[in-house]
């Protein structure tokens, strides 16, 4: 099953003009989704590298968090790899 992502407010606004639940399963069901993807954050990906003597990580060259994210974002296999 694909999920995807839409509007709270624009959801909640639509089932209020809704009388039935039919009505508003309807409604939500019909409504656009929002153009997104999801991220994968430097902490989970398999590109990057940790340097465990200075303690820091790095991608592409870059000093890098674990927070942060890019278009280049694979996520890591569990085992780590």
């Amino acid at each position: 099953m694909n999920d995807d992502l839409i509007s709270r407010s624009r959801a909640l606004a639509i089932m209020r003009n809704q009388w039935t639940l039919h009505g508003a399963m309807n409604a939500v069901a019909n409504m656009p989704s929002v153009d997104a993807v999801e991220v994968v954050r430097c902490k989970d990906c398999k590109h990057l590298q940790r340097d465990t003597i200075f303690g820091v990580s790095y991608c592409g060259g870059k000093r890098v968090t674990g927070d942060w994210y890019c278009a280049d974002g694979e996520r890591r296999a569990d085992d780590g790899s």
